[in-house]
């Protein structure tokens, strides 16, 4: 399997991911909101991933697909 390849892989494993959610959050909107908007938040993150993963922009998270528990690096003025 080619580099480019691999990526895109990689790219689609987060995107089925972000689908994943995306799916639950409409079936939990009207049952549980607050469940709904977490599933919102996760797919909208995967589907960033995804999108930084394919065209190789780097990115300040450890996670993968299997983990959804990332670890964000928050920039402001005071800690750059």
């Amino acid at each position: 399997m080619t580099p480019g390849q691999l990526l895109r892989k990689e790219a689609e494993a987060w995107l089925d991911q972000a689908a994943k959610d995306r799916n639950a959050a409409k079936a939990l909107i009207e049952i549980e909101a607050s469940r709904s908007v977490f599933h919102s938040r996760q797919a909208a993150e995967k589907a960033i991933k995804g999108f930084l993963t394919l065209h190789q922009i780097q990115r300040r998270f450890a996670s993968a697909p299997g983990r959804v528990t990332p670890n964000f690096t928050i920039f402001t003025a005071q800690n750059q």
